[in-house]
């Protein structure tokens, strides 16, 4: 059955529809949609960046920019978060299933010509010796420090959730309403009665989730009051994007840039030889999908971009 509110082109109720039905639940219990939050939230530190470097003449003439698709709606989909309030657990050893925040030192990142830090920002934005930070980016670190790459994530501190529990049916409810969206064409129309353009509608759904998504740290304009939820959504896709993006790197792609959080710039000539990979049935450091449509894949979303002008932009 097809969810009326997408029909609803000025405002998609994501966040209402945690309410009805797409709670996730612990031994049949909701939530606490709004406990207590500690201070330290304020103090959070979500990875974002701006990034790119030089283009040389190896790099070629042209640049493509990828962009992943529904970023926050597919770390919505994976991310775990507390069930209950988070309570402070101090200097413990770190848990990838303890849901919550973590202080650690924040280390020089030794890659910076070949990718943006993990813990995005820039050296000069970044001068805390320590950060908090959530599970989601802890979790690649700690991957980070096994390949020798990141020194150590010794914890300092922390606020964590005894219990995690995870967003998949509000998320997967979402891409629903998101995929009918697409499929629908002008068959339902808004409330004045005009046909509504397919893309108007799913953008309502892609401003109504990622909404949803800030208002979780909005106590004053929220029934549920839960930056933890916010933060954690937000670090997995950066750190979903991250990942793909040093897997380039690793695979002798050359990662040229990064910017707002979902995208990645690679030269044209990587991008061709991805699809020729891809279309010979070989495995790929990202996929590819014109449609848009599959999360955790890239369209793209600026095939020609002029190398020459990278430098000035």
């Amino acid at each position: 059955m097809r969810n009326p509110a997408i029909a609803q082109t000025a405002q998609y109720r994501a966040l209402d529809m945690l309410h009805r039905g797409y709670a996730p639940r612990l031994g049949g219990r909701a939530p606490f949609w709004r406990p207590p939050s500690p201070d330290v939230a304020a103090q959070v530190w979500t990875p974002s960046w701006s990034w790119r470097r030089p283009v040389t003449s190896d790099d070629g003439a042209w640049l493509t920019v990828l962009d992943a698709n529904g970023a926050y709606l597919s770390a919505a989909a994976s991310v775990m978060v507390g069930h209950g309030a988070l309570r402070h657990t101090g200097p413990i050893v770190f848990d990838p299933k303890r849901p919550g925040y973590w202080l650690i030192e924040a280390h020089p990142w030794p890659a910076w010509d070949q990718i943006m830090s993990p813990l995005g920002g820039t050296p000069r934005r970044r001068k805390a010796a320590t950060v908090w930070v959530t599970t989601e980016t802890v979790q690649l670190l700690a991957q980070l420090v096994e390949t020798g790459i990141w020194p150590d994530v010794d914890i300092i501190d922390s606020w964590t959730a005894d219990h995690g529990v995870r967003l998949r049916a509000w998320a997967a409810a979402v891409r629903r309403d998101r995929e009918d969206a697409r499929d629908l064409g002008c068959a339902v129309r808004d409330p004045d009665g005009e046909c509504c353009a397919p893309h108007a509608r799913e953008s309502a759904i892609k401003e109504g989730y990622a909404t949803a998504v800030v208002m979780f740290g909005l106590p004053e304009r929220s029934a549920i009051h839960r930056p933890d939820w916010m933060h954690a959504i937000r670090a997995q896709s950066a750190a979903s994007v991250w990942r793909y993006g040093w897997r380039c790197v690793q695979g002798g792609f050359a990662l040229v840039g990064s910017g707002h959080v979902d995208e990645l710039v690679l030269t044209r000539s990587a991008v061709v030889r991805l699809w020729q990979m891809a279309r010979a049935g070989r495995p790929t450091p990202l996929r590819l999908d014109i449609t848009g449509r599959q999360l955790g894949c890239f369209k793209v979303k600026a095939g020609k971009v002029p190398a020459a002008d990278w430098g000035s932009q």
